[in-house]
C-alpha cells in the first residue's frame, strides 16, 4: 500500500514540478517531497552550471569570485572589475 501511495506523491509532485497545479494544492507530504525535489536540482545546477556564462550570453552581469577570492562584476563582454 505504501509504495501506491508514494506513486501517488510522486506524480503530483511531477505534476506540481511542471507548473501544472498550484503549489497549495499539494498535501504537506507532497509540500516536503516537492521542496526535497527543487533543493535537489539546485545542488544539481549549481554543481554542473555555468552560470556567469549563461547570463552573459542573456546580456546580463554577474558577481563572481575571481581567482584571489575577490568579488568581481562580470560583464557581458568578458570584461572583469573587481568590486
Amino acid at each position: 500500500m505504501a509504495d501506491a501511495a508514494e506513486e501517488v506523491v510522486r506524480r503530483r509532485v511531477d505534476v506540481a514540478l511542471a507548473g501544472r497545479i498550484a503549489l497549495n494544492e499539494l498535501s504537506s507530504e507532497e509540500g516536503v517531497a516537492f521542496n526535497a525535489d527543487i533543493a535537489d536540482r539546485l545542488a544539481e545546477s549549481l554543481r554542473t552550471g555555468n552560470h556567469a556564462a549563461d547570463r552573459a550570453a542573456d546580456g546580463s552581469t554577474s558577481i563572481v569570485l575571481d581567482e584571489n577570492g575577490r568579488l568581481a562584476r562580470l560583464s557581458p563582454d568578458g570584461s572583469r572589475t573587481i568590486v
